[in-house]
């Protein structure tokens, strides 16, 4: 298929090639990905989840196959699951959105999860999280309970409290970041089943330098090559 050459190298394995030509089958997500001028994997984690590609425009869409970073990694795909979740919680009448913008949803990500945590945060605070799945440094330290979680959104201005209910499950986990930049960082499992960045932000969700990624990175490999 035409659509399938756009698929950067970066982003082509097995884990998304099969599922991808499959889904494909589908007029409305052939549409939708037609326009794009390439994929990569944050595009066809949308591709592939019904729910996501209908609040994705054709706009987001082209946004997120020009973001060099989504070759490795579906940040907005995570990003968006995580804001609809909230947003059936919170606002459980109101209709699927239409995001326009990576900014625009980070904007309706972090309005919705002060609302969320509201909500929610008696029953957050009785949960009781498992063990992150790598030790931690002097630099890179695990969040271990709720409270931490909830303090770390406080003191770094983010929303990252929301994400208990995906650490009490194994989804994600997240740790404290504290040199060479203050950071959160949050890992998720890879297709290939071994653990990357999902997101790595200074405060107020700021991007990190180039060196407290390496070193995120570096951390994150040797892990890798001990298992």
């Amino acid at each position: 298929m035409r659509i399938l050459a756009k698929l950067a190298p970066e982003s082509a394995s097995v884990e998304l090639l099969r599922p991808l030509r499959a889904t494909l089958q589908n007029p409305e997500v052939a549409k939708a990905l037609a326009h794009l001028p390439l994929l990569n994997a944050g595009v066809v984690a949308i591709a592939l989840n019904p729910v996501l590609l209908a609040a994705s425009t054709p706009k987001l869409l082209t946004e997120i196959a020009e973001s060099p970073p989504e070759k490795y990694r579906a940040c907005t795909a995570d990003l968006l699951d995580d804001t609809l979740r909230m947003l059936r919680i919170v606002y459980p009448d109101r209709g699927t959105p239409k995001l326009q913008s990576i900014a625009r949803l980070r904007e309706m990500h972090d309005g919705v999860s002060v609302e969320y945590l509201r909500r929610k945060n008696p029953r957050l605070r009785e949960f009781r999280l498992p063990r992150p799945p790598l030790r931690g440094t002097a630099e890179i330290v695990p969040l271990c309970t709720v409270e931490e979680l909830i303090h770390e959104g406080n003191a770094q201005n983010n929303c990252v409290a929301t994400y208990a209910e995906r650490v009490q499950h194994r989804g994600i986990f997240i740790y404290r970041v504290l040199k060479p930049e203050r950071a959160t960082l949050s890992i998720v499992r890879s297709a290939a089943g071994d653990w990357q960045i999902g997101e790595l932000k200074r405060r107020s969700n700021a991007a990190v330098s180039p060196i407290t990624r390496q070193l995120v990175e570096n951390w994150l490999d040797e892990y890798a090559l001990s298992a």
